[in-house]
């Protein structure tokens, strides 16, 4: 068969554009994970994650990273499965027990974290975060002050109203909607989402039909520190509503603040995951004066449940809210 050389070309041509997208390194993928991770895309910042481990199993820090979105996504299980794999191919690193313990720590296994937190301290004494935790770990586990992270099926050990004290804060609280079925509930939790935010679109970021409904608001005072008087911050949050017969969930993933740039600050988009309560709360329980307002945040996520789980139990459908 002739090939006219000109068509040579282009077959060549052809063939190294192909394989060029087959050429990307561990590397690579592992700082595409970093950038997704950056941008709050925690799953696909696990799927670039994935990726780096398929071409470098012993890509310890690809093990962590993944570890620490798995975290965000509330997957603590998971979370610890890659710190473990990460410590096997590091035993020497602080960080990795560390971010094992904080994941323990949500858990409540509290004894867990603070073996963990030890050895972090024991590989890094400056490890000063390691220091923090093992103190609320140990105050929590003679406190007997535990708060559930899990298990959505027992009904004596679910919150029903967030809060922030000294003890922590709550994560995630249980509605119950009895004679609601689980799709009924989404169903009727994407109305919601179409009456109390203006622009519905932009608000949810994904869903799996039944099972669960992610969604983005914005507030424009939602952080705020007492620095001579009251300073807002721009800030954004997503929640997870899942849903069950007869009752959903609504945990709150990430909260996030925008701090303009100066000379004293690096400006950008911060998170504020509010772990490590002895950053905010004295010794006495009484709330730091910097951060006072923020003892506001339980009361605006109650006032959203609270309209939630109106909306479910009514069979009517209010006026369209300004929320977003």
């Amino acid at each position: 068969m002739f090939i006219h050389k000109s068509m040579k070309k282009l077959l060549l041509l052809l063939v190294v554009i192909s394989l060029s997208g087959f050429g990307q390194t561990a590397e690579d993928y592992y700082n595409k994970g970093i950038s997704k991770f950056n941008l709050k895309d925690y799953k696909g910042a696990i799927s670039e994650f994935n990726k780096t481990i398929i071409l470098n199993p012993n890509y310890a820090d690809a093990y962590t990273n993944r570890g620490i979105a798995k975290k965000r996504t509330l997957d603590y299980t998971g979370a610890i499965t890659d710190y473990n794999k990460a410590i096997q191919l590091n035993p020497n690193n602080s960080d990795y027990f560390y971010n094992r313990g904080i994941a323990k720590y949500n858990l409540e296994d509290y004894n867990g974290s603070i073996s963990d937190f030890n050895k972090a301290i024991e590989l890094d004494s400056d490890n000063s975060d390691a220091y923090t935790m093992k103190e609320d770990a140990t105050k929590k586990l003679k406190g007997n002050l535990s708060q559930t992270n899990s298990n959505l099926n027992n009904p004596d050990n679910q919150s029903t109203k967030f809060k922030f004290d000294k003890d922590g804060f709550t994560t995630f609280v249980v509605g119950k909607c009895d004679g609601k079925s689980q799709s009924e509930l989404y169903k009727k939790t994407i109305n919601w989402i179409s009456t109390f935010y203006k622009n519905p679109k932009e608000v949810t970021k994904g869903s799996i039909e039944n099972e669960y409904i992610r969604i983005e608001g914005a507030n424009d005072c939602l952080i705020a520190t007492n620095l001579l008087g009251i300073h807002c911050f721009t800030s954004k949050y997503q929640l997870e509503i899942s849903f069950k017969n007869g009752k959903y969930k609504m945990a709150i993933l990430d909260i996030t603040y925008f701090v303009p740039s100066s000379q004293y600050v690096i400006g950008g988009w911060h998170t504020e995951d509010l772990e490590k309560m002895s950053d905010y709360f004295k010794e006495s329980g009484e709330i730091k004066s910097r951060y006072k307002y923020y003892l506001d945040i339980p009361i605006y996520f109650n006032k959203i449940n609270n309209d939630l789980n109106d909306f479910l139990i009514s069979n009517v459908i209010p006026s369209k809210k300004n929320e977003w």
